[in-house]
């Protein structure tokens, strides 16, 4: 073994410490990174709210049989917004808020208008409303313009930590 030759590589622990700082960059950033997935996200939120693919709201409240609540004009649009649903991670989601995430308007109804899965009572399966698949057809129209937003935010975020 003592015959090997030893090579020694000039800069190698400078290169190794640039590594391990590039390994650590979401977990010591983890604010910043939220901050820039709550960014893109909001492209999402506003296209429901005010885009060519904005939730229409319905003109009169809907009372549901079995729950205590009216569900008043508006309250879908009103309820999109973004969240942090695990604080560990730096992951930000965006659409109707529904339950412990919906502060003041809960959309719980937000998957039968979006799939036309209405009760009988209502007409049943109805694909005809003007907020049928709206959620899908917001995200495939933002989808190309969030994910170069993303692209372009981290790489100026990570040559700014890098440096």
């Amino acid at each position: 073994m003592s015959n090997l030759p030893i090579a020694n590589v000039d800069g190698l622990d400078m290169v190794l410490k640039r590594i391990d700082k590039a390994i650590r960059f979401n977990h010591e950033n983890m604010s910043k990174m939220r901050k820039i997935n709550r960014k893109v996200v909001n492209i999402y939120i506003r296209t429901l709210k005010t885009g060519s693919n904005r939730i229409i709201d319905y003109k009169k409240p809907i009372v549901v049989k079995g729950r205590s609540e009216v569900i008043q004009p508006g309250t879908m649009r009103k309820s999109v917004g973004t969240w942090v649903p695990n604080k560990s991670q730096s992951k930000v989601l965006g659409g109707p808020k529904v339950g412990r995430n919906a502060s003041k308007y809960d959309a719980w109804f937000a998957h039968i208008v979006e799939d036309g899965n209405f009760p009988q009572a209502f007409g049943g399966k109805n694909t005809s409303h003007p907020n049928y698949k709206k959620f899908e057809k917001a995200k495939n129209a933002v989808q190309a313009k969030m994910q170069s937003m993303l692209y372009s935010e981290l790489r100026r975020e990570f040559k700014r930590y890098m440096r």
